[in-house]
């Protein structure tokens, strides 16, 4: 959300640069800075890849080529990722060379966290959407009044917000992480989840990658 010359600027060395795919494009096609930028590109030695899934399977394989075209082939990649959906190597190849080194750090044999965990599904109508959810908290709790832990995901901030703002006015205390609270705000319920037990926390997706929070009793 930083305007393009608020950026760090160019002058000097440039150890590590980390961007998100569409922010360095902008700097890329940029017209006062676009041919500097791209040549101080050609010096890249190594090209790190995070959560390569979400990269690729977000609808960024097409700024991922492009960039890719912008530094050198003569270049160490690295790609991380917890997940490799076969769909996604094809794509993947365009950034790896074809002799590269995978390093599984979890291992075939391992079962997968979602195969050992009860699932259910609820279909409802989409006006009951809130009550629905509002049941299905209720009941982990009752089920698990000493260690209940229960994290909710909904698909937007506004909707994050606004179901929060219900369940506290209904007496339900909730946490609540979206793009609407304040990054201190998200950081206090995000620590406040991870270390207490008897919590209820309403997020977007923010909460979907990258977070570790031990002891979750329901998603």
């Amino acid at each position: 959300g930083v305007g393009l010359k608020k950026n760090v600027p160019y002058g000097g060395v440039v150890d590590l640069l980390v961007a998100t795919p569409g922010r360095l494009i902008e700097h890329l096609e940029n017209a006062d800075m676009g041919a500097h930028f791209a040549a101080r590109l050609k010096g890249v030695e190594v090209l790190i890849l995070d959560e390569v899934d979400c990269l690729l399977d977000g609808g960024f394989a097409q700024n991922i080529a492009t960039i890719i075209a912008a530094i050198p082939a003569a270049r160490q990649t690295l790609a991380f990722s917890a997940t490799v959906p076969k769909k996604l190597l094809p794509t993947l190849s365009m950034a790896l060379r074809p002799d590269h080194v995978v390093v599984d750090c979890v291992g075939e044999e391992v079962v997968d966290t979602h195969a050992l965990v009860t699932q259910k599904m609820l279909i409802h109508p989409l006006e009951l959407s809130l009550l629905a959810l509002l049941d299905c908290i209720r009941d982990e709790m009752k089920a698990r009044p000493d260690d209940f832990k229960i994290l909710a995901f909904l698909p937007t901030a506004r909707q994050t917000q606004f179901s929060a703002a219900v369940m506290t006015q209904m007496g339900l205390e909730v946490l609540e992480i979206h793009s609407r609270r304040s990054a201190g705000e998200r950081v206090a319920a995000s620590d406040t989840f991870r270390l207490k037990a008897k919590q209820v926390m309403l997020s977007s997706d923010v909460s979907a990658r990258g977070v570790d929070y031990p002891d979750v009793t329901a998603v």
